[in-house]
Formats: structure tokens, C-alpha cells, sequence
């Protein structure tokens, strides 16, 4: 489309964790056998930084099919660094556990992390060459996203809209500006804090209707003791002190 300087399909892939992977005493995210899935994004890496830059703290970009850069989040979780070794096994849904067929339709492979980056929402627990993940089986990458660079003074909108023309062709798919993107993977977020504000000034308000209605009552139903008070020789100042700091305690 006019205004394109780029594009670079994002394909995406889930695979398992081996066993010896990673130990953990309250695993979270595990399938039926009880082994952890990653996922596993995939694109041409040498024209992905063009459009995408997921800030690496540490390590860099994959150079070949045996190496993969993985999220922040999952490095801390599985306690990877630059040079630890994830091992991936692959099988297919059904598969026998044992048979002469059973090497075909299971494989284990492993990776060496080559960097980690801050979690970027367009990429998934981890990014390599197409390459890593051509063979396993079970695992099939499908394409997700094409991320689009627009060429310099181009109008992003005007390009998004001829990619939207171009997306209406195929099922279940659209074109947007980045801006608009965030807003619509952030927008059920959006609302659910809405109701939480909502629901906190409701709380907040019952709260100081509560503590005036305590401190009102304090006062009319005390006129008496107050007035004990004062006239064994509590002065004006103390009394209010008094009802002040019964105010702050409640």
C-alpha cells in the first residue's frame, strides 16, 4: 500500500517446557501433563528491528535457529540469563506415548538464550528465527500481525485505513495506528479501573458519612458530659481536642 516502508509478518507458536527446564513448587500456566507452555514469536530478524525495538536489557537480538531472546518477565520466573540453555519439547495432541511412530510425533530441542527484553505486548514470551521452531511437531506457527513502518510524512491514518481495505478481504482481521492499537488492547483495562474508581469514591464517601454521622452523635449525645466537663474547669480548647482526636481515631 502507498505510504508502506516497511512490513514484517509476526508469526506466532506455542510449544512445552521440558521438565528440566525449570522447578517450581506452585507452577502456574501448565498444561495436562503437567509441563509449562511458552510462547514463541517468530519473524525475519534482520528487518524486525525496523519496526519494533523491545528495549533488551541484556544480550541482543537471535543470529541463528538455536538461539531465542526471551521476555523480562519470563527470564525472572524461570530464572534465565544470557547463555542459560530452554529446553522445548513438542508433540502432537493424541500422539502414543510409545510406538515406532513416536520419535515423529515428539521432539525435544533446546535454545540458548542470546538476550532479554522488556515485556512488549506484541511479542510473546519469547522471539527467534522462523527456523527455531520449522520441524517440531505440534507446533505451528500462524501469523498474528504484520507490523507496518510508515514512510517518512506519510499520514498514518490514511495508511491504516488502505490496509483496513486491503485486511477486509480475510477473516477476522483489521489494520490500525499504533495509538489506536494500544487504545483497544488497553481498553477493557481502561474500564475495569473505571469501575474500580467508581467503586473506591462510593467507599470513600459511606467512609466520611460515617466518621461525621460518629462525630455528630458524639457531640449531641454528650451535650451534657461536655458541659461536666467544662464545668469542673476543661477548657473550651481541650474539649475540642478531645472530639478531634476521637474523630482521627475513628
Amino acid at each position: 500500500a502507498a505510504g508502506v516502508a516497511e512490513a514484517v509478518a509476526l508469526d506466532e507458536a506455542r510449544a512445552t517446557l521440558a521438565p528440566t527446564t525449570v522447578e517450581r513448587s506452585q507452577p502456574q500456566g501448565r498444561d495436562s501433563s503437567g509441563r509449562e507452555r511458552m510462547g514463541i514469536s517468530t519473524a525475519d530478524l534482520t528487518r524486525l528491528p525496523s519496526v519494533l525495538d523491545p528495549s533488551f536489557v541484556a544480550g541482543g537480538w537471535p543470529r541463528d535457529d538455536r538461539h531465542l531472546a526471551v521476555s523480562r518477565g519470563f527470564a525472572d520466573e524461570n530464572r534465565l540469563d544470557v547463555g542459560s540453555v530452554v529446553a522445548v519439547v513438542a508433540g502432537l495432541a493424541g500422539a502414543p506415548a510409545a510406538g515406532p511412530d513416536a520419535a515423529a510425533r515428539s521432539a525435544t530441542r533446546s535454545f540458548v538464550v542470546s538476550g532479554i527484553f522488556e515485556r512488549d505486548e506484541v511479542l510473546d514470551d519469547s522471539v527467534g528465527l522462523p527456523g527455531a521452531v520449522a520441524g517440531l511437531p505440534g507446533v505451528e506457527p500462524s501469523t498474528e500481525l504484520v507490523l507496518v513502518r510508515t514512510r517518512p510524512g506519510a499520514d498514518a491514518a490514511a495508511v491504516a485505513r488502505r490496509l483496513g481495505a486491503i485486511a477486509a478481504a480475510i477473516p477476522n482481521s483489521t489494520a490500525a495506528p499504533t495509538d489506536r492499537y494500544v487504545e483497544e488492547q488497553t481498553g477493557a483495562l481502561d474500564l475495569v479501573l473505571g469501575i474500580v474508581d467508581v467503586l473506591l469514591f462510593f467507599a470513600v464517601l459511606v467512609a466520611a458519612m460515617g466518621i461525621a454521622n460518629t462525630l455528630g452523635l458524639s457531640v449531641v449525645e454528650r451535650t451534657r458530659e461536655l458541659g461536666l466537663l467544662r464545668a469542673v474547669g476543661m477548657e473550651r480548647r481541650a474539649v475540642s481536642r478531645m472530639v478531634r482526636v476521637e474523630g482521627v481515631l475513628v
